[in-house]
């Protein structure tokens, strides 16, 4: 099982030498393993996609302060909007998955550094 982003990176690597240029199949999983990852340490349970809203459903003990419900409104001006105490949406600017995926992960490190 993998652990952590390095152990990510060293599995890309290590398909790389192996096998040549990796897969767009095999490169898009490790990217979702990398997220994964992150959702995990910020006590993120799910993560769904419909359109251009993302819906992140934290853990109930996952405690938000203030200050990080603050941060995340400023951030997403306009684009966020609580579902329930640990659901909210986002609208990303795009359906694509490099768009989507790095606006998922640039919202998870907010959360992970005010956490």
């Amino acid at each position: 099982m993998v652990k952590g982003n390095e152990e990510i990176l060293s599995l890309r690597e290590e398909i790389t030498d192996r096998f040549g240029p990796v897969p767009v199949p095999v490169d898009l999983l490790l990217e979702i393993m990398d997220l994964k990852l992150l959702a995990k340490e910020v006590k993120v349970l799910k993560i769904d996609r419909k359109d251009t809203y993302v819906f992140i459903t934290l853990a109930p003990t996952a405690k938000l302060e203030q200050s990080v419900l603050t941060g995340l409104m400023s951030q997403y001006k306009g684009k966020i909007r609580f579902l329930s105490e640990y659901t909210f949406e986002i609208q990303t600017s795009n359906t694509d998955w490099p768009t989507t995926k790095t606006e998922v992960r640039e919202c998870l490190q907010r959360l992970h550094h005010q956490l």
